[in-house]
């Protein structure tokens, strides 16, 4: 679980980030993202209903966690960064996901 000093909570942190930042987009997953003025990260993770119901959206926010978990430790710091799932996430597995998550990763140019 991601700190709560590391999370995106407020709805103009969000905006901030859509409007202001960055995106890259993968198959299954889409990165907004930008600059903060913290020396960490800032998570926050989005399942629309596009995704599906409640419980393929519930886990979708449980994978994005863990992929946020994984990459967190290879990643540049001090941005805000949101995670959008796509509609085909919920038929992806695990390992398309990390793989999708990776490349978007390397483009935006966040690894270490």
């Amino acid at each position: 679980m991601v700190r709560d000093e590391r999370r995106l909570r407020r709805q103009k942190d969000f905006r901030a980030a859509y409007a202001g930042g960055k995106k890259v987009f993968g198959r299954y997953v889409v990165v907004f993202y930008r600059k903060n003025d913290t020396d960490f990260n800032r998570y926050g993770v989005v399942a629309s209903k596009k995704i599906g119901k409640a419980v393929v959206r519930n886990k979708w926010k449980r994978r994005a966690r863990e992929l946020i978990r994984e990459f967190n430790g290879r990643m540049r710091q001090g941005f805000d960064v949101v995670v959008l799932g796509r509609p085909g996430v919920k038929d992806a597995s695990f390992a398309q996901i990390t793989k999708d998550m990776d490349g978007i990763i390397k483009r935006a140019g966040l690894y270490l």
